[in-house]
């Protein structure tokens, strides 16, 4: 019997890892598994050194919509439909998305960057590793989602964790990396769909523990269905940001218009998360290709944009910040 197309873009996207993601895998895996990492991240902005990284996995948006809604936890499940009704998101092509999250892995690689790869675990999506982690200065804190689908991603770190040089556990409420950023001298959290005031404060309680001597400043959005910081604010310098200024509350634009010099994001890119950059160095910053007129933006400002073409990922739920978890930056 002939296969059925779902079933045959399964095939094919599997055949596409074989062939673009998995020697490249199993090699960098072979040189760094065994190794010991000292982690520090004093800025996201900071030359990144070290992260981990995540395999890109076929599955249909019906997969993912069953896996949400319903869910024995219905906030999880309000939050995920307004997602779903928000942002005009679907499942990538599973061989285009493997190509290109292959590339990025190229680039990281030839900027000296060390992959760290997440193993197997029992999700439909793995790809978005910074949602389940983050690190200040040299502690590593895990990820406190909210959903019991997103948590079983984090067993696919587990393998890492004993290698990290500190880690400490979060002891309640609910928070995810992609809502935490790191200046200079503050800690950004966003307090959206994934990131709570219980997790804020088990963060807090976490950083004095462990002696971390900053200021945590809580970012609220105008939208409660808004859901991660660095969807709709994200550092491409140490002074400049990409920006989505209706997305935040009064207060928390204040502070962001203050603090930084910033790059207004318009909302067609917005939705094709084109604020979701990552920063190579202080003044490099990695840019969906299509994303021409925030790469003059950057340019402008002294940070040398490098594009990639991420968009049959960044068509799903997320672009290149949130598929690269930072465990080492300059």
């Amino acid at each position: 019997m002939p296969l059925q197309p779902k079933a045959r873009r399964r095939n094919q996207a599997l055949a596409c890892l074989e062939a673009f993601g998995g020697g490249h895998r199993n090699r960098w895996r072979e040189r760094v598994d065994e190794k010991n990492i000292t982690i520090q991240v004093s800025s996201d902005v900071g030359r990144l050194h070290e992260v981990i990284v995540g395999p890109v996995k076929a599955f249909t948006f019906e997969d993912i919509v069953s896996e949400f809604v319903p869910t024995p936890e219905p906030h999880v499940g309000e939050v995920a439909a307004e997602i779903f009704a928000r942002y005009p998101v679907h499942a990538p092509d599973p061989v285009t998305a493997v190509i290109q999250h292959e590339q990025l892995v190229a680039l990281l690689a030839a900027h000296g960057v060390t992959l760290h790869w997440a193993h197997p675990a029992d999700a439909q999506v793995q790809l978005y590793t910074r949602d389940m982690g983050f690190v200040i200065d040299d502690v590593y804190f895990p990820a406190r989602p909210a959903s019991p689908i997103r948590r079983r991603e984090q067993a696919g770190l587990a393998w890492l964790l004993p290698r990290l040089s500190k880690v400490r556990e979060l002891r309640g409420g609910c928070i995810e990396g992609s809502d935490v950023l790191v200046t200079d001298d503050d800690v950004l959290v966003g307090l959206s769909g994934t990131t709570n005031e219980d997790g804020l404060a088990a963060l807090r309680a976490a950083m004095a523990a462990e002696g971390i001597d900053r200021r945590v400043v809580p970012l609220t959005f105008a939208h409660p269905e808004a859901v991660h910081l660095n969807v709709h604010f994200t550092m491409a310098g140490a002074d400049v940001g990409l920006f989505d200024p209706p997305a935040f509350a009064r207060e928390s634009r204040s502070y962001l218009e203050s603090r930084f010099d910033l790059v207004d994001v318009t909302p067609d890119e917005v939705r094709r998360f084109a604020v979701n950059a990552l920063a190579l160095a202080p003044n490099r910053l990695i840019v969906e290709a299509a994303d021409e007129r925030i790469a003059a933006e950057v340019h402008s400002r002294g940070i040398t944009p490098i594009p990639i073409d991420y968009s049959a990922i960044s068509c799903f739920s997320g672009g290149i910040h949130r598929s690269v978890l930072p465990l080492v930056r300059g």
